[in-house]
């Protein structure tokens, strides 16, 4: 948790069924907010926009604080970017993606760098997003220029590289594989699907990696895009998360919502279908409205609150079933959009 100002207080703290038990000890002059938590074997990982703090799961005390080598080029402000991972067989070791597009491998027992994967070429841009493969040894590597490369970290060599040819190309901020086992191939019975996301869109692209790599399909309007128009409306996927061993996907949306989805088993389209959905207004709520109780006391009315957004959205929310509150305002657009093919684009 941090505060939204420079000098503001932040810290980690840590609950147990709903309950704080714990908090995390951080070092003196820690003034960068921490951006994401990493927990793998006997270490607490924190990733911040120019260092690491390590801490150890066993206590809570801090160990130590990694300082990572600034780039030679990529301007003022963070040098790190994309995130931090862990990977099975690498002992102790952290993957960390830097604004210029390498990904150092440290050591967070002994503080030391172990080694740098350098980018292809110096356009890639910085990372966007880093996510282990099934497969070990193989790191799935996301940069602003658009390109997904699945690479090799013992042999140091890129073994498959995506969406590097394409137009207007989306940064990939999210990136999860697929672990049932099936979906790849052309009688989708194959290991190797993949899918990304980006926060800048609404859309979730579905891989398949067998020979080569190409797009098995892609899911539009998953969730909505941001808005050029209207800054206070937040739009986009935050995350997108295969269930471990299931053929259901979990995604994230920066428009309040929460969906997953399954893949239908006899479908014979690749993508997925909806499954839950759970959401609300993607801007602060201008008006709250209590239905009146009716005369006759019956169970349609007197059980709901309407609320209206500066989303331009009106919602309706059951308070005694959660299941049954929706968007009321919307739905027919959406469904146009959809038939026109433009509703993973940015809605006005």
């Amino acid at each position: 948790w941090s505060g939204v100002g420079a000098g503001s207080e932040k810290g980690v703290w840590v609950f147990k069924r709903g309950l704080k038990i714990d908090e995390l000890k951080t070092r003196d002059g820690l003034t960068e907010p921490i951006s994401q938590l990493l927990i793998f074997g006997s270490w607490i990982i924190g990733y911040c926009s120019s260092t690491i703090e390590v801490w150890k799961s066993s206590t809570y005390k801090h160990y130590t604080t990694i300082h990572p080598y600034a780039p030679k080029r990529g301007g003022s402000g963070g040098i790190l970017s994309g995130g931090v991972c862990a990977m099975p067989t690498f002992l102790n070791k952290i993957f960390v993606g830097k604004i210029d597009g390498s990904i150092d491998i440290w050591n967070v027992s002994t503080g030391k760098l172990v080694y740098t994967i350098y980018p292809p070429p110096s356009s890639s841009g910085s990372v966007t997003s880093l996510q282990p493969s099934p497969a070990l040894s193989l790191l799935a590597i996301a940069r602003s220029d658009g390109s997904l490369t699945i690479h090799n970290i013992r042999k140091d060599e890129p073994i498959i590289q995506l969406n590097t040819q394409a137009n207007n190309r989306t940064p990939i901020t999210s990136i999860s594989f697929r672990t049932d086992n099936i979906g790849a191939g052309e009688d989708e019975q194959k290991d190797g699907i993949v899918a990304t996301a980006s926060t800048e869109d609404g859309d979730v692209t579905l891989w398949d990696l067998n020979d080569g790599g190409r797009v098995a399909g892609i899911l539009r309007g998953a969730h909505n895009p941001p808005s050029s128009q209207y800054s206070r409306v937040s739009g986009g996927i935050s995350k997108v998360e295969f269930l471990p061993g299931q053929d259901v996907m979990i995604t994230s949306g920066l428009d309040n919502a929460l969906k997953s989805w399954i893949f239908d088993a006899n479908s014979l389209s690749a993508v997925p279908r909806i499954l839950h959905s759970r959401g609300g207004h993607a801007a602060p709520v201008t008006k709250l409205y209590f239905m009146p109780t009716g005369s006759d006391e019956s169970e349609s009315v007197g059980k709901w609150i309407l609320s209206a957004g500066r989303d331009r959205s009106l919602w309706g929310w059951s308070v005694r079933r959660d299941g049954q509150s929706t968007e009321l305002s919307q739905g027919n657009v959406r469904k146009k959009a959809k038939k026109l093919g433009i509703l993973g684009k940015d809605l006005e």
